[in-house]
């Protein structure tokens, strides 16, 4: 994911689902100012303990919420990491991990266009066991174009990976179109 941004000193950014703020710590370093989402009260005082251990902390504007920052305000990048899996989560260990029917990652995509910039972009992480095809509806129902801009495949068996199968992790970057003028 890191690998993958594209990020410009002048750019407002924010990670929902932050977990411990790892992208959002990188990012602090690379634009002017970073706002962080995550449900779980542990994952919100690990990324304040994080930006703090690194003075970054005047950087950050982190809050607690299934999704959406209580603000108004739209982004130049958003990143996210989403819980993959497709159960039911039953405490903050899980819920870092698990969201039943994918509902949180239906949420953001459909109120995440009061959020973006017109020209703002989206990079989300996403595995094979989850469905590349899933996420790729998902996008194109609610209007977005998309690009993978990144794919890892990491073998299951690591001690003999050329007999083993592999998890793959798709990084993809998803925009708005561009509105034309009718001149």
């Amino acid at each position: 994911m890191i690998e993958s941004l594209k990020l410009k000193k002048s750019d407002l950014f924010w990670e929902p689902f932050a977990g411990s703020g790892v992208v959002s710590l990188f990012a602090a370093h690379h634009v002017q100012h970073v706002f962080a989402t995550d449900l779980n009260p542990h994952a919100i005082e690990n990324t304040k303990q994080n930006f703090e251990k690194y003075g970054l902390k005047d950087k950050l504007s982190i809050f607690q919420s299934d999704v959406f920052p209580p603000v108004e305000q739209s982004f130049d990048v958003i990143a996210l990491n989403p819980p993959y899996t497709d159960k039911e989560a039953e405490d903050n260990i899980e819920i870092m991990a698990w969201d039943h029917e994918h509902k949180a990652l239906k949420k953001f995509f459909s109120g995440v266009r009061n959020y973006l910039k017109a020209n703002g972009s989206i990079y989300i992480s996403w595995p094979d066991y989850s469905g590349f095809q899933m996420l790729e509806h998902l996008m194109q129902k609610h209007g977005f174009q998309h690009e993978v801009v990144s794919e890892v495949s990491e073998p299951l068996d690591k001690k003999n990976p050329a007999s083993s199968q592999s998890l793959v992790y798709r990084v993809y970057k998803a925009h708005l179109p561009i509105e034309k003028s009718l001149d």
